[in-house]
């Protein structure tokens, strides 16, 4: 695959106001990222355009997604401290993408997320959605945990919660992490492996094993 080159401005030293200052002298206008770096006692800063980051992500998903839809819409956002750039994909053959669960899209995300972090000298977390299926789906999660809640408060015993993916069982984690008397643990390897809900012992600390 050939994509373009990130531009990327590489300053040595430890004020960081100072590196913040050569690195928007070097892009000019542009809005821009800043990473430190400490190795073997060496700091280095690496700074990069925000609108070419976003460029550059656009590019890498739109050549692995229009492999499977070519007229797929691709668009490139980020969060305030540019830490997770989320590209959303709007497309007519979204269960395909999708997948079980979403399986194929995670899968998707990965390859994306490996090939974009090659470009950073700190990773990155990038995050793909096709027509809004991610909020989708953790609405859907939280309404079955709060059915399961219900449940638990009537006869007092735990739940499982199987077939959910890693990415799933984690929302499902963080949901409950600061509930008052409800905990979640996981248990299994690979596919066969199981969120719980159970009731909180007195003893227990929220997030006592919320490992996904």
């Amino acid at each position: 695959m050939d994509i373009q080159q990130l531009e990327v401005f590489r300053w040595q030293g430890e004020d960081e106001a100072e590196a913040r200052k050569m690195a928007q002298d070097h892009f000019g206008p542009l809005e821009i990222i800043l990473d430190r770096t400490d190795r073997d006692d060496e700091i280095v800063f690496y700074a990069y355009a925000v609108e070419q980051v976003k460029s550059l992500s656009n590019q890498v998903a739109s050549y692995v997604i229009k492999l499977f839809d070519s007229r797929a819409v691709i668009s490139v956002r980020a969060n305030d401290d540019y830490s997770e750039f989320t590209v959303d994909i709007r497309c007519k053959h979204n269960g395909f993408l999708i997948g079980h669960h979403g399986a194929t899209l995670d899968a998707l995300e990965m390859i994306i997320s490996v090939i974009l972090n090659r470009e950073f000298s700190v990773n990155r977390i990038i995050l793909l959605d096709i027509n809004g299926y991610r909020e989708r789906r953790e609405t859907s999660l939280i309404r079955m945990v709060k059915d399961i809640i219900s449940e638990i408060e009537r006869d007092h015993k735990e739940r499982p919660v199987p077939g959910l993916l890693p990415k799933e069982r984690k929302i499902i984690h963080r949901h409950l992490n600061n509930h008052p008397y409800l905990t979640t643990i996981s248990i299994g390897k690979g596919r066969a492996r199981t969120l719980y809900i159970k009731p909180r012992e007195f003893d227990s600390t929220p997030g006592d094993d919320q490992s996904s």
